[in-house]
């Protein structure tokens, strides 16, 4: 009995946790600490959702983004590292659109661990760490199938690892996947005709030659830091090998020796077929690199690089250039760089609340919200605002004609400190205006309503700059707009305040 309790305890939490699913339809910023136990989250098309410096992100249902969507999750902090995870087994993660895994700022190692029972990528995905310390990307679902883009990258290059699929299963890739200072290390069969493109420093490691790859898969070596090596075993295969040449490597995993019987050398290449093979004694690999190569110019290395086992005399660099050979449309897609995330920069916008009292009397209040980072990168907000309270004050200024006049000098210096500094009151009529601090001069427009001796009301407008001279000194300008320029004052003010007055007839 007390089991079933539990368990039907346990059944609710479970509805209550995870039971309620989370739809996209417009853009979203969230920035701060948030939980993501929503269910299944879909992104929808048009809309986009940018989750800032929340350190642990995990999807408890599955994720869906589609066409035209964008999922963002990115750190401004050097003190955040992401942790991003796929919590069930049972769920999946299926992109249609954009989605964004960018953890460049942080000093400490990021990782993404994203399970579950299949993965479908058909748009662009982006994993980005800072590679200070080693960080591990993994996308290890079941069923794994990539048709888009995926970029793996990291400022600089470490220890730090790539792993697709699930260990001893098979992935598909038909599309582009980009290595930029990473090692991908292989524990899959692969199927499929697309490219694994090492862009910038990487290396490809085939560590389970055991399990094959379809010869149609294509590896792309794009610059002269980027290497390829494959475990040498009992099975050889054979690699298909695009840009070797102009010092980059290829390799195995055993130093490069041939053998007595039969006698075969350490390594050879066959001009008319293009494949180069490696040798360890009986064991071996292929690499299809193509033809055109020069024997001479072909160099036995040790490839140091950083996140895969250093074998000693294990690789050949081709210290030539790479010779011409038509590269498969797949390879050339671009490796892009990653996405700015919505919200990450600096923001400002304007909020007005206008409140009216039971004696008929309007307080309005204009509140300036600027959003941005400290030092850290963390995230804070600053509201200035600028208020009208009801006073009983005497005239301060009047309009006639196209002039204006101050009645009172204290208003011209209110409207000064008002753009410089603390807070201060200023009067108008039976308005008093009180504004908090403001962190920059700014400008706005202003409505001058009088009644004049026949009973009439004339309205003009003005714009009220705040700025500064040659000493440092604030100081206003008031400037009146023509009738006919009033219509466009919109385009040229972040607020309007309206200052009613009567004169002393």
């Amino acid at each position: 009995m007390i089991i079933l309790r539990k368990s039907f305890y346990f059944a609710i939490w479970l509805f209550l946790t995870i039971g309620t699913a989370l739809d996209v339809t417009e853009n979203r910023v969230d920035r701060g600490v948030i939980s993501l136990n929503f269910g299944d989250i879909t992104i929808h098309s048009g809309a986009s959702w940018s989750i800032i410096n929340n350190a642990i992100s995990t999807f408890v249902g599955s994720l869906d983004v589609h066409s035209d969507a964008a999922l963002y999750i990115s750190s401004t902090s050097p003190l955040i590292a992401l942790q991003i995870g796929l919590a069930s087994l049972f769920n999946h993660i299926d992109n249609d659109g954009l989605i964004v895994f960018d953890s460049r700022a942080s000093f400490t190692p990021s990782n993404y661990n994203l399970v579950g029972a299949w993965f479908n990528n058909s748009g662009e995905m982006f994993l980005a760490s800072s590679g200070i310390a080693a960080s591990s990307s993994s996308l290890t679902a079941l069923g794994w199938t990539n048709s888009g883009l995926i970029v793996f990258s990291q400022n600089q290059r470490n220890a730090g690892s790539v792993n697709m699929g699930t260990p001893g299963n098979r992935i598909t890739n038909d599309g582009q996947i980009c290595l930029i200072n990473q090692v991908y290390r292989q524990a899959t069969g692969i199927d499929g005709s697309g490219c694994i493109t090492t862009d910038q420093d990487s290396t490809i490691y085939i560590s389970t030659a055991l399990l094959s790859i379809d010869p149609k898969q294509n590896f792309y070596l794009k610059d002269k830091d980027s290497s390829m090596v494959a475990a040498a075993a009992s099975r050889t295969q054979t690699f298909n090998v695009y840009g070797f040449g102009n010092g980059n490597k290829v390799g195995i995993n055993l130093p490069l020796v041939g053998s007595l019987l039969p006698p075969l050398p350490s390594y050879d290449y066959d001009e008319k077929t293009g494949i180069l093979t490696l040798r360890n004694i009986l064991v071996s690999q292929k690499f299809n690199i193509g033809t055109g190569y020069d024997p001479s110019l072909f160099r036995i290395v040790t490839d140091v690089a950083a996140g895969i086992p250093s074998t000693i005399q294990g690789s050949i660099a081709y210290m030539g250039p790479v010779p011409e050979r038509e590269l498969p449309a797949v390879c050339q897609i671009q490796c892009k760089h990653v996405p700015d995330t919505p919200g990450t920069d600096p923001t400002e916008y304007t909020s007005v609340i206008v409140s009216t009292y039971t004696d008929g009397s309007e307080h309005t209040e204009t509140d300036v919200i600027d959003i941005t980072t400290d030092s850290d990168g963390i995230w804070f907000t600053t509201t200035s605002n600028f208020t009208s309270v009801s006073t009983s004050s005497d005239e301060v200024f009047s309009s006639e004609e196209n002039s204006f006049s101050y009645e009172s000098s204290e208003f011209a210096s209110s409207l000064t400190d008002y753009a410089s500094s603390s807070t201060e009151i200023f009067s108008s009529g039976s308005e008093q205006y009180a504004t908090s601090s403001t962190e920059k001069l700014t400008g706005y427009t202003t409505v001058f309503s009088s009644t004049i001796s026949d009973g009439s009301v004339e309205t003009e407008t003005g714009i009220i700059i705040f700025t500064t001279n040659s000493d440092g000194s604030v100081y206003t300008t008031i400037s009146i707009l023509p009738q006919e320029s009033s219509s466009t004052i919109n385009e040229l003010t972040e607020y309007t305040t309206t200052f009613t007055t009567t004169n002393s007839d």
